[in-house]
């Protein structure tokens, strides 16, 4: 006896076929991927939340090698650029606590400036952004000039620092250990004591006005090259 072949129970299957398609696809619309259907919760780049600033690290990374030469070169030459250059700086809160700035690259805002200057003869650099950077100059008198690592401290030496858009500038207790100190470049070390941030500085953005904010104690490295 031959079957013939017909569709069950005339067309509703096919109606139920569709309905569960159409129901599938009306849920995959509403769903943003991250496994809400309301699409309410899907946000556009425009209504995103701005980006908060990266948490900093307790420690700062190991120094590179600052050992280098010390060449006060020709009193009557024409300065010499340095093109790149970074810090890493441990700043020690009032409670004892640590947090590292890292001041990459040479700044280049409106007032920055890294170079070597025979005719002091000697180096600055300003690094890093308004963020985190490093302001520090190194010009030791011609006739004392070092042929090895040596300690500095103000009028030889220079130092700043620039955390969270606040600018602090370092007292007579801050110690500059120069390492290298040429036109190929400049690096050392840097201890500092107590120091209160102020508003000016030559950072771009830096907040107006004098500060309060307290720095218990500052130390860490710094390197640069031509």
């Amino acid at each position: 006896m031959t079957r013939s072949l017909q569709p069950a129970r005339g067309p509703m299957a096919p109606r139920s076929f569709v309905a569960v398609v159409l129901a599938a696809s009306l849920l995959a619309g509403c769903s943003d991927g991250s496994g809400s259907t309301d699409p309410r919760e899907t946000s556009t780049d425009g209504d995103a939340a701005p980006s908060q600033p990266a948490e900093r690290e307790a420690d700062c990374p190991a120094p590179p090698d600052l050992t280098g030469t010390f060449d006060p070169g020709d009193a009557a030459g024409e300065p010499t650029p340095y093109s790149s250059g970074s810090a890493a700086i441990t700043v020690t809160a009032e409670d004892g606590s640590t947090t590292c700035v890292v001041a990459d690259g040479v700044y280049d805002g409106t007032y920055g400036d890294a170079s070597f200057d025979p005719s002091s003869p000697g180096g600055s650099a300003d690094l890093g952004d308004v963020d985190g950077g490093l302001v520090v100059s190194a010009r030791p008198p011609r006739e004392d000039f070092p042929t090895a690592p040596v300690d500095l401290v103000q009028p030889s030496s220079f130092i700043a620092f620039q955390v969270d858009r606040t600018y602090y500038v370092g007292n007579t207790d801050c110690v500059v250990t120069v390492s290298a100190l040429s036109a190929e470049g400049m690096a050392g070390t840097f201890d500092c004591g107590p120091i209160s941030g102020r508003g000016d500085g030559p950072f771009d953005g830096t907040s107006e006005g004098p500060e309060a904010k307290q720095i218990k104690a500052v130390s860490g490295w710094f390197t640069t090259s031509a």
